[in-house]
């Protein structure tokens, strides 16, 4: 029988309330593309993993080479990454230790919302880091 349920959302989460049980959903963000500022004294590639299912990950194809300085937008579809899919950005560092992000996003194609990562360091030790989500802006 339920006693009490509601739900409340804080940062980004959304937490169940369920007869004096809290329970945690978190809410995946959806965006359209993903870009990665190269402050690193090395050479960069960007990849996705991906998945349609939860179970099977698969690699997507890479991007250019990413320079000291430059920064890099990319459409995961562009990549072979189907809609919907779950994606992780994987930072290949040429001639280096390659570096996966903590997050995972659903991407929506046509999603105007960006994933801005930097990656910063070394060829053999770097960090990968997500800045914040982009909201591109109408002009």
């Amino acid at each position: 029988m339920i006693k009490e349920m509601h739900h409340f959302q804080l940062h980004g989460k959304i937490y169940v309330v369920y007869n004096d049980f809290r329970i945690l959903i978190i809410m995946t963000d959806k965006v359209g593309y993903v870009s990665l500022h190269n402050g690193g004294g090395f050479v960069v590639k960007m990849e996705f993993k991906y998945t349609t299912d939860n179970v099977n990950w698969k690699t997507s194809n890479k991007t250019g080479d990413i320079t000291l300085g430059k920064t890099k937008k990319v459409d995961p579809g562009d990549l072979g990454v189907p809609n919907g899919s779950i994606i992780i950005l994987k930072a290949i560092v040429v001639a280096g230790k390659d570096n996966e992000a903590q997050q995972q996003f659903i991407y929506e194609k046509g999603n105007s919302q960006t994933a801005a990562y930097t990656i910063t360091g070394t060829t053999l030790s770097n960090t990968l880091g997500l800045i914040g989500i982009q909201q591109q802006v109408a002009h």
